[in-house]
């Protein structure tokens, strides 16, 4: 494609492709720019469409408008498919900027969504021909956008898990603040965390990176398995979900100060009050210490109790997050509850702040009348089960929901 002769317009008259915004630039090249242009001028001129739509060339556009210039060089570009054009706006700027794998990932996405779209179109628009438009079209505009940007198919996955759970990060890889890996962490995070997160590391603070770090320790070293170290919090995320589902938490028997900061429970104890040897009165949500003590595991020590306590009418609704080892003869006794599964592992976090390790994935288990209520609040997380024994039922008895197995 030969684009016409360059000629002089007004910036004014100008304005960005959307394929062109995709890309991100810094603030110190913004400011580079910038300096360049105030002191040399515009020297290369703007790739643009017969409509005036910058196809390359936009920061080079708003410089020129923030500086006041009555007029810039263009150079116009017709193509026959607006697809084309795409290409040609993403080609240009690829060339040009030093992108990281995960930056192009996430570009990845917003480039198979113009690819396919464009695809849509030339279906045409009657509805028997666009309904034809189905699995084998879309991937292929996915290894189209894959190819067109240079990363790899698994960044690409992991970018479209992460802007499911968390479309706040997007933004966050498309500029740079955050690799994919970093970002998988984030998304665990609730959206105040993630935002706190976000601005220290934008500040340059080192200990909100090393929250992030895309290496964990090895199982051996995961402490949450050490009876020295075993006190571990529930991120704020699934603690909003706690107080949605049961509308407060009167007690956490299985806290302290800092982790009740999240929990907000009315009364919490701790390892000096020794929540064991106290009434679990009201409402409660449990997240048990890790380990074991004299051979017994903490979390079928705790669980066992709350089982107990409810059992017993004092404990009149609960929520217990364990970890999901449907093998252990402790978690068999769950099975009599609703049980969320989750499709993830819950990165904890403790009084260091320490990068969590999880090796394992979590199980919320419900105690309480709401079943149908905390189906609905905890799928979000996972699918959620209840054990149906049939030599005890004549009839098939009627699921929860389509989440419940």
């Amino acid at each position: 494609m030969r684009p016409s002769p360059v000629h002089f317009v007004p910036p004014q008259s100008l304005k960005p492709h959307p394929s062109a915004l995709l890309l991100p630039m810094s603030p110190e090249d913004e400011h580079a720019l910038e300096e360049d242009i105030r002191q040399h001028g515009l020297l290369h001129p703007l790739d643009v469409t017969p409509t005036n739509h910058i196809l390359d060339g936009v920061h080079r556009w708003q410089e020129a408008l923030h500086l006041g210039l009555t007029h810039v060089p263009v150079q116009v570009f017709t193509y026959q498919e607006q697809a084309e054009e795409t290409l040609h706006a993403l080609r240009a700027n690829l060339k040009r900027r030093q992108l990281t794998s995960s930056q192009k990932a996430m570009l990845a996405l917003e480039v198979e969504k113009i690819l396919a779209e464009e695809a849509k179109k030339r279906q045409g628009a009657r509805n028997d021909i666009a309904q034809k438009f189905g699995e084998s079209q879309k991937g292929e505009a996915a290894d189209k956008a894959a190819k067109l940007v240079g990363t790899n198919g698994q960044y690409i996955l992991d970018a479209k898990k992460i802007v499911t759970i968390a479309p706040d990060l997007k933004d966050a890889v498309l500029k740079g603040t955050v690799t994919i890996p970093q970002a998988k962490v984030l998304a665990t995070r609730s959206p105040h965390e993630r935002s706190a997160i976000l601005t220290n590391i934008m500040q340059g603070t080192k200990r909100a990176l090393d929250l992030l770090k895309e290496h964990f320790p090895s199982h051996s070293s995961d402490y949450r398995y050490s009876s020295e170290s075993s006190e571990w919090y529930t991120p704020q995320v699934y603690l909003a979900a706690v107080h949605e589902l049961m509308g407060a938490i009167d007690l956490d028997p299985a806290s302290n100060a800092l982790a009740n900061r999240v929990v907000n429970a009315t009364q919490y104890y701790d390892k000096a009050t020794n929540g064991l040897t106290k009434p679990w009165t009201g409402r409660v949500f449990v997240n048990p210490p890790y380990g074991q003590e004299s051979g017994a595991s903490n979390q079928g020590v705790w669980s066992e109790r709350l089982i107990a306590q409810y059992t017993r009418g004092i404990t009149t609704e609960a929520v217990l997050l364990v970890n999901a080892v449907t093998e252990r003869n402790w978690f068999q006794p769950l099975w009599d509850y609703p049980i969320c599964f989750t499709n993830h592992r819950i990165a904890f976090y403790n009084e260091k702040l320490a990068p969590p390790a999880p090796t394992h994935g979590n199980a919320f288990v419900y105690f309480g009348k709401q079943e149908q209520r905390f189906v609905s609040i905890f799928s979000r997380f996972g699918t959620v089960v209840k054990r149906v024994s049939f030599l005890e039922r004549d009839v098939m008895p009627t699921p929860l929901s389509n989440n419940q197995a």
